[in-house]
């Protein structure tokens, strides 16, 4: 999807020398209103103005005149006071000066930043935090940048001039220079005042403070100049696919009628050709790329280029024709999947939080995240899971991950992404086979391990499903975000600001709800003697099946519990998929599975890069050899006609995920299988 957006018509400046100074003092406007409601050119962070997040008009102090805004942090970690100020572009080049006067109160601090992209939440190009001890960390990602000082308990005014073109920052104080310094993220786009006093700058986490007067001069406009001004937040796992998005500015004079922009990532470069458009002066344009990327393994860059602008080769400032952005992807650990049991109930008004946040880590992980909603007091409960994690919770919702601590479920993805990077101490497969007539499910658990297992781990086997209606009242979420005065929340169907309390069975669909777990909630014992790398170990369980559940939307999850309980690893495969699975056997036309050294050979195991394959042919045969993945699926398939004698290949398994997977050597009447893992 392409968008276009105008950003002139809510600016308010004047032109001198194509100079443009911007001021605001807040007396235009109501005193009790939102600052969003009222100005043309603030917003809030979360774009909803007059919501949670926006401030209030006050006239209880100001520096000039009568008004002001007041902040106020409600919580250590700040917030909800969280505004923006748009200044018009993206700003690389040229001279750019700022200025506010604040009044922050004795024993509380304040906090603001600059944000480098148009597109805000992308990169933080400058943090400042005034703590209650008259302390000011200016700071962004790269590490600290300045410190100085100021005096709480009365108006100060800090400003910046910012040469961008030479990347000279210089900070004042009541126009006293507090010193200058090089910023490693050398652009400027928008102002950002956040209620906060951060503890890891010194802070107390109590923030109260007024802004008034509040003023800045951007950069001359060149006459005609593109500039790429955001490149999406893309973040992920490695190989898992992302579609780009730049996001393309007119920073110049000229209306701009097209322009190409190129895309570069992991050697590759392709190319969006944009026509038909009317981009007036700080006008953005959204290019959403045709083709995704595959996110690859260590910090690398994506360059955006625009070029052609308006068919000329050039444009009148190269300095903003380029934006790099360096990704770097979460790398999975070995054969790794990550179990989140989510404790949910109807009745819970706060809940909708979790079921928000489930479907956030489905859709932004969904070959690493398992998910299990169990339900408290509801239709939906399974009783022994109900009882299981409530055990482990202090109340609801709560989550775990991994059977790790009780965490909200705001908190999921932190854990998750400390464990998704854990090699697993085995892989799993699971396959399932159906009784229709006694509603009973087969199900096969398969273990292999990549590490020496003790013997008291266990293993368990649980069943989810999505898509869970019911008509009757119980089926009614409860909803404390209905109305928006605890904020705004959106996701899982529904803006739950917006909706009701509690939202009506009929609106309502479950995911992730867990319908069965067993033998039990802690597992069952399932290694005596331990387990060890190279062998294969298989359990069965029998489960029955509701018949008002619904097959073609159940996932059949399997669950590897080391000695202290957690989960190390976990598996899940829709159930639709589950029965054409064998875990533990031979592929589909194998009749033998005999591992034979001299006649297949597999180095080095475990491989990374590469793995060596030696393998001895057998005359006037079409010997065949396949490598498969842990679910059966082919991923190299190669015949060598009458060849007699050793063969070796080379086997790339540059592009192949991490795993245990099998090698078959079949001349037709025997067969031969190893196994190798790659890291």
């Amino acid at each position: 999807m392409k968008k276009i957006y105008s950003l002139a018509a809510v600016l308010c400046f004047s032109m001198v020398a194509f100079a443009q100074t911007n001021t605001e003092d807040f007396e235009s406007y109501t005193v009790g209103n939102f600052l969003g409601n009222e100005s043309t050119t603030w917003t809030t962070w979360s774009g909803s103005n007059g919501g949670a997040d926006d401030v209030l008009i006050v006239d209880d102090t100001a520096y000039s005149g009568d008004k002001s805004i007041y902040f106020e942090a409600t919580t250590a970690n700040g917030g909800p006071d969280d505004v923006v100020l748009p200044f018009g572009a993206q700003y690389t080049t040229g001279d750019f000066d700022f200025s506010m006067m604040m009044f922050v109160e004795s024993g509380t601090g304040a906090y603001f930043n600059f944000q480098a992209a148009t597109t805000i939440g992308q990169e933080w190009a400058l943090e400042c935090a005034m703590s209650q001890t008259g302390d000011i960390t200016l700071s962004n990602t790269g590490g600290t940048l300045l410190a100085a000082t100021y005096t709480p308990g009365q108006w100060v005014e800090v400003a910046f001039e910012i040469d961008l073109s030479g990347n000279s920052w210089e900070f004042f104080i009541d126009g006293t220079s507090q010193g200058s310094f090089s910023n490693n993220i050398n652009a400027i786009a928008s102002l950002n005042v956040y209620a906060a006093n951060p503890t890891a700058s010194g802070g107390n986490g109590s923030a109260n403070f007024w802004v008034d007067d509040v003023s800045y001069t951007t950069p001359v406009l060149p006459n005609l100049n593109g500039a790429v001004s955001g490149i999406s937040s893309i973040t992920g796992l490695v190989g898992q696919i992302k579609t780009p998005v730049v996001t393309i500015s007119n920073a110049g004079l000229d209306v701009i009628t097209s322009f190409d922009v190129d895309l570069s990532y992991n050697g590759n470069t392709q190319t969006e050709q944009i026509t038909g458009v009317n981009m007036v002066s700080f006008d953005e344009y959204e290019v959403t790329f045709a083709t995704s990327v595959s996110l690859i393994d260590g910090a690398n860059n994506m360059v955006a280029t625009i070029k052609n602008v308006n068919g000329n080769a050039t444009d009148d400032d190269a300095s903003d024709d380029e934006l790099t952005r360096s990704l770097d992807p979460t790398t999975p650990g070995l054969n790794k999947r990550v179990v989140v049991e989510e404790a949910t109930g109807t009745w819970c008004g706060w809940c909708p939080r979790g079921t928000v946040w489930m479907e956030n880590l489905q859709d932004t992980y969904p070959e690493n995240f398992i998910g299990l909603a169990v339900h408290n007091g509801d239709p939906m409960v399974y009783e022994d899971y109900d009882v299981g994690i409530g055990g482990l919770i202090s109340g609801y919702p709560s989550a775990i991950v991994d059977r790790g601590s009780d965490i909200d479920p705001s908190a999921m993805e932190a854990d998750f992404l400390q464990r998704v990077v854990l090699n697993a101490a085995a892989a799993i497969c699971m396959s399932a086979k159906m009784d229709s007539e006694e509603m009973e499910m087969t199900i096969t658990m398969t273990v292999d391990p990549t590490a020496e297992i003790d013997n008291d781990w266990k293993v368990a086997v649980a069943l989810s499903e999505n898509d869970v209606t019911g008509t009757s009242s119980d089926y009614a979420q409860a909803n404390y975000y209905s109305g928006g005065a605890s904020g705004e929340l959106s996701g899982a169907g529904h803006d739950w600001h917006a909706a009701a309390n509690p939202v009506p069975a009929s609106a309502m669909e479950y995911d992730h709800v867990a319908r069965v777990i067993a033998p039990s909630f802690d597992g069952m014992d399932a290694f005596p003697d331990g387990a060890e790398v190279g062998e294969s170990y298989e359990f069965e369980f029998v489960l029955d099946i509701d018949e008002e559940w619904d097959l073609d939307n159940i996932h059949v999850i399997g669950m590897l519990l080391n000695a202290d309980g957690d989960i190390d690893n976990g598996y899940q495969v829709d159930y639709a998929d589950a029965i054409s699975v064998a875990c533990g056997e031979a592929p589909t036309g194998i009749k033998s599975t005999k591992y034979n050294q001299e006649k297949l050979m597999l180095f080095p195991n475990p491989a990374s890069s590469s793995v060596n394959i030696k393998a001895d042919m057998t005359a006037n045969a079409n010997n065949e050899i396949r490598v498969y993945d842990v679910i059966g699926r082919v991923i190299y398939r190669n015949v060598i006609a009458d060849e007699a004698g050793l063969f070796q290949l080379n086997l790339d398994l540059s592009k192949v995920n991490s795993g245990v997977y099998m090698v078959e050597l079949s001349d037709g009447t025997s067969f031969h299988t190893a196994k190798f893992i790659k890291q």
